[in-house]
């Protein structure tokens, strides 16, 4: 469903990205009995817009006057304010679901609005009247700043107390005024959660959303009531502009659609919609992609072999004292035969010289072993000769005079070693490939090569080495001895990500291999592409903009995209 759902929206994007084309119209315009059922120019809009209420949370809830009106509306609880990395507050998302651009382009940073370049991306207030100044609009908001900045063109404006009082005003626009677009901004969800959190756990927040349910089923019974209302066409949208901070198990996977601050509730509703509903993508549902060195041992002695080795010593030497972690992918391309090593500072498997080494046997999986005592026991759950992307870590720790190694594949503990005294470092550099010249035959892939001066935490293990690359928002990015990405696609040298220590080099031929699989064990990054083909608040102005026949020019500069909306009573192919 999540992958269907991702293309559809991506063909919709791909449909005005185009460079120099306006927006493409997705609006029906052939009803049956069109003319004995919709004047000519009725369309109108009712958008009311939720400060504070996460869309996740609605999906728990169920309110009842949401949960009827998706049955004919477009709708997503996983909507996005937007996807970049602001800390956002109330107005600088009022500026993206009210001016079809995000803060880059708005500039709206808080309510003091100090700043913003509304000037150069306008508010539909002001596109409206500039484009048809006989559309009669209205705003009603309990927050000044909203109406004083971002609606300072309607037609009328009204600033009220409380949500009871936006309701009421709202439903006396409907009851006795001819007006095409009214805007409603509820602000009391946002404030009990600022009060108490944005959790179910808050009673507050959970009432003002309850309360804001019921004002909404309301305000439908009057836009319903209307005596005109079987020949115009009111598409309602309701929005949250915002969620609120919060913890998101496994968040770490989806980027901004982990962030519940980000996370909004989008709906358009008419009578006539099909209903569709639009969720989050699943963070395994993406491939990863790219490059890695293909490291290639046949056998016993030297030919053949590729090795890639750092340009010196000082690197993942793990000594007989201190913390470290390491961490990396691999795929192992054929079952290897018995005790290769992978990776590791030691030239020989079976060496009694200091130094660690990665190596794999057909028969128990992978190990890591110190000089060549101290090792984990054997683990059939280590075994990954499946020809699949799987993450490694290993984790030194030392308390006191005691020193413990741990191992971790694809997040699970599959391994400890209580004690082990060992020295750890070697004046060998840190070698990856098949560094044992009597060792068996391996085909591995390596990528994101990372070697910590820190024990992190098991709690924060999993998250992390199931990453697709390590960048500064990573926790522990400043711990970062060396981290080598292993993504070139040629020559003989492979970078140090950090600048902290010198590259390493590719001793033997050069491979490398493109490789493009879905893994349950790696969390590639969500792309813009992805971000953009989900609901997004920049997108409610250009759907309102289709909706009463107004086609935004490309000059205009909109983030937004139309979405394509279904009937029941027309064929929709």
């Amino acid at each position: 469903m999540v992958v269907a759902v991702v293309l559809l929206a991506t063909a919709f994007l791909s449909l005005f990205t185009s460079c120099n084309k306006d927006f493409p119209n997705t609006l029906r315009t052939e009803y049956p009995n069109d003319t004995a059922n919709v004047k000519s120019g009725s369309r109108k809009v009712l958008y009311l817009i939720l400060d504070g209420v996460r869309g996740e949370l609605l999906e728990t809830l169920q309110p009842p006057t949401l949960t009827l009106l998706r049955r004919n509306a477009i709708s997503s609880y996983y909507g996005l304010t937007d996807y970049q990395t602001n800390t956002l507050t109330n107005a600088a998302a009022w500026g993206n679901m009210m001016t079809g651009v995000d803060y880059l382009k708005h500039n709206i940073i808080d309510e003091s609005f100090t700043g913003n370049n509304i000037v150069n991306y306008p508010s539909i207030f002001t596109k409206i009247k500039e484009v048809n100044s006989k559309l009669k609009t209205v705003s009603i908001a309990t927050s000044v700043a909203f109406n004083t900045n971002l609606a300072a063109q309607a037609g009328k404006k009204l600033d009220v107390a409380t949500d009871a009082e936006v309701k009421d005003a709202v439903i006396n626009e409907l009851k006795v005024n001819e007006v095409d677009l009214i805007v409603g901004q509820f602000h009391s969800a946002d404030a009990a959660a600022a009060a108490g959190g944005y959790e179910a756990t808050n009673a507050a927040y959970t009432q003002a959303i309850t309360n804001l349910d019921g004002y909404l089923g309301n305000i439908m019974t009057q836009l319903r009531s209307r005596p005109n209302y079987a020949k115009e066409d009111w598409m309602v949208v309701i929005a949250s502009n915002k969620g609120g901070a919060t913890t998101v198990p496994g968040s770490s996977d989806l980027g901004a659609f982990g962030d519940n601050q980000r996370n909004s509730f989008v709906l358009f509703y008419n009578p006539r919609f099909l209903s569709q509903q639009f969720t989050k993508p699943d963070a395994s549902s993406f491939p990863f992609v790219g490059y890695a060195p293909n490291l290639i041992g046949v056998g016993a002695g030297t030919t053949g072999k590729n090795l890639i080795v750092a340009n010196n010593n000082n690197v993942a030497n793990f000594g007989t004292s201190g913390n470290f972690t390491l961490m990396f992918k691999v795929r192992f391309n054929n079952e290897p035969g018995s005790y290769p090593p992978i990776m590791g500072t030691q030239t020989v498997f079976n060496n009694t010289t200091n130094g660690w080494v990665i190596f794999a046997n057909s028969g128990e999986g992978w190990n890591f072993k110190v000089r060549n005592t101290n090792q984990l026991a054997a683990n059939a759950a280590r075994k990954i000769f499946d020809g699949l992307w799987h993450t490694i870590a290993i984790q030194i720790s030392t308390e006191g005079s005691d020193r413990k190694m741990q191992a971790f594949q694809d997040g699970v503990v599959v391994g400890t070693k209580a004690t082990f005294t060992a020295n750890a470092t070697s004046t060998i550099p840190f070698t990856l490939g098949n560094v044992d010249g009597s060792g068996q035959a391996i085909n591995v892939l390596l990528r994101d090569v990372a070697v910590y001066n820190v024990a992190i935490p098991d709690a924060q293990i999993p998250s992390i080495m199931r990453k697709s690359g390590v960048t500064a928002t990573d926790p522990y990015y400043a711990n970062l001895q060396a981290y080598y990405p292993l993504n070139e696609t040629q020559g003989t040298a492979l970078a140090d990500a950090t600048g902290k220590t010198t590259g390493m080099t590719y001793q033997g031929q050069a491979l490398y291999t493109e490789f493009s699989e879905l893994s349950k064990n790696v969390s590639p990054p969500i792309s813009t592409a992805t971000y953009k083909a989900s609901m997004n608040n920049v997108d409610i102005p250009v759907q309102i903009y289709q909706w009463l026949n107004i086609q935004p020019s490309s000059s205009w500069n909109l983030d937004g995209k139309p979405w394509k909306l279904l009937y029941t009573d027309v064929r929709n192919n």
